[in-house]
């Protein structure tokens, strides 16, 4: 990613996906909870006060929730590549990094919960 980009938070989105290695565990929805930081640039949205100088960050959360809820994923690392790809699909959006958060009831007692956090950059075609 290039340096001195702006960044704009979008923590706690909450889903209800499918996600697990055994067939059992995907078999019905789980609650997912979703940390994404979007990467661009906001200065002309900082100087003018306008809405389409950046990203709505409200439909970016409904794209990535959307997007995890409608999949079926073996690995939580597929998921959040899921989310990142969704985030990324606002053309404004040059880099995002998700944190995705599983609560296995396999691991109940023993963990609060498992995460996994990639980094992506938009790949100009």
């Amino acid at each position: 990613m290039q340096e001195a980009l702006d960044q704009i938070e979008i923590k706690g989105i909450s889903c209800m996906a499918r996600v697990g290695v055994p067939q059992e565990e995907r078999s019905r929805p789980q609650k997912i909870l979703l940390d994404v930081w979007l990467y661009l640039g906001l200065e002309a949205a900082c100087n003018t006060d306008r809405l389409d100088l950046t990203v709505d960050y409200g439909q970016v959360a409904e794209e990535v929730r959307r997007r995890v809820e409608a999949g079926s994923f073996v690995l939580l690392e597929r998921l959040a590549d899921e989310a990142c790809q969704a985030a990324l699909s606002d053309p404004r959006v040059q880099g995002v990094k998700v944190r995705a958060k599983k609560f296995p009831q396999a691991l109940s007692g023993q963990v609060d919960h498992v995460a996994v956090v990639l980094t992506r950059e938009y790949r100009h075609p």
